[in-house]
Formats: structure tokens, sequence, C-alpha cells
């Protein structure tokens, strides 16, 4: 009688070892966690102007659509500032802007409609100071502009005079 009872022991306790088992393996396995779910995507977002803030809740980049066409992606200082900015004008010119620390344009890249390229410089009260230009026959033009607003030196010389900024357009995205 007792090999009878240690079989039935022993039975049981294999039984209740592997039940355990497979209930504790069923309680504490890891579950799929529901943010790994699909979730629905949107397939378009219309907005007239997104902002990104920061966790203080200040602007500190925009995408924006302006009345005039021009369509931009801005980048802001934690005190509200223009540093940095790109985008397309109404005419399709793309332009690259950055801007010190006031927020004046100082460095502009733009290729206008007529695909000629430019960069300019700027200094702080808005002249041009520096200006390279690839041209629509395919030439490049470089210019150095004084205080003045006069061009003090370029290559190729073409004996111009005049002002610096006259009928320029702005590569620095206003």
């Amino acid at each position: 009688m007792e090999t009878r009872k240690a079989w039935v022991v022993g039975t049981l306790a294999i039984v209740g070892g592997m039940a355990g088992g497979m209930l504790g393996a069923y309680l504490f396995s890891a579950m799929p966690a529901k943010a790994a779910e699909a979730q629905p995507v949107a397939q378009t977002l219309r907005v007239h102007d997104l902002q990104i803030v920061d966790p203080a809740g200040k602007v500190r980049a925009e995408i924006s659509v302006e009345n005039d066409g021009l369509a931009r992606l801005s980048f802001f200082t934690e005190h509200g500032k223009r540093r940095m900015a790109m985008g397309v004008l109404g005419d399709g010119e793309p332009a690259f802007g950055m801007y010190d620390s006031v927020g004046n344009p100082r460095i502009g890249l733009n290729i206008p409609p007529d695909d000629s390229a430019g960069v300019r410089l700027v200094d702080g009260k808005g002249r041009s100071r520096l200006r390279m230009s690839e041209l629509e026959d395919g030439s490049t033009s470089v210019e150095l502009i004084g205080k003045s607003g006069k061009v003090i030196w370029e290559a190729p010389h073409h004996g111009v005079t005049a002002s610096a900024d006259a009928g320029t357009r702005t590569a620095s995205l206003r």
C-alpha cells in the first residue's frame, strides 16, 4: 500500500507541477502592449499653420503659408526670434535664410525662376555686403559691397558703381 501511495503522490506532484508551470507561464508571460497594436493613420492632415512648441508652450518651429503664396518652415529661439527659414515663394522660387539674434536676415540663398542661383550676406542694417551669383547665361559674378552701398570689388569686372541692393530680391524669406 505504501508503494501505491508513493505512486499517487509522485503522479500528483508531476501533474501538479506541470499544471502550475503552464498556469504560471500563461499568467506571467509577456503580453503584447496596446501601443504596439496598429493604430489608425490619417491619410491627410489639413491646417493653415502648424506650430511646434517647447515644453513651456513657446513656438520653436512653424510651417505656414502666407497670403502672398510664400510657403515657409521657420525655426525660432525660445524668445520668439526667427533664426532660420526655408521656403518657396509664390512664384516658385526656393529660398533659405539665416537671421541674427534680433531676427534680421543676414544670409540668404535662392534660386529665382530663371534658374540662376544666388548667395547674399547682409549687414545688421539690411544692406548687402557680399553677393555671389550664377547667372542665367551660366556665368558667375561675385560682388563685395562697401559701407556706402557701392560695389567696391567685383569679378568679372563690369564697372558697376550703382547701389548694390537696387533691383535685388531677398533670399532671406523676409
